[in-house]
């Protein structure tokens, strides 16, 4: 995987959006919870299964887990979740 920003870059991206372009943080975490889900259904349809776990920590990656098992809830694929 190529690194395409740096921690703080991301933050400062992130409060750019929030803060200048006024995208609420939650929507963020939509949006990132959305397309990891549809990387998911992908990776999904390659292995043949239609099983996913999902584990989130804390913060805002926890947040992007937790929109994530929403998003492939949504598209009918079974899942577990786990919070951490």
């Amino acid at each position: 995987m190529d690194k395409v920003l740096t921690v703080s870059e991301m933050r400062e991206a992130d409060n750019y959006t929030i803060n200048v372009l006024n995208v609420p943080s939650a929507e963020l975490m939509r949006r990132a919870g959305l397309s990891i889900a549809d990387e998911a259904e992908k990776a999904s349809k390659m292995l043949n299964t239609d099983e996913i776990t999902v584990v989130c920590g804390v913060g805002n990656n926890g947040g992007d887990g937790n929109c994530f098992g929403g998003g492939v809830g949504k598209k009918g694929e079974k899942r577990g979740g786990y919070g951490l």
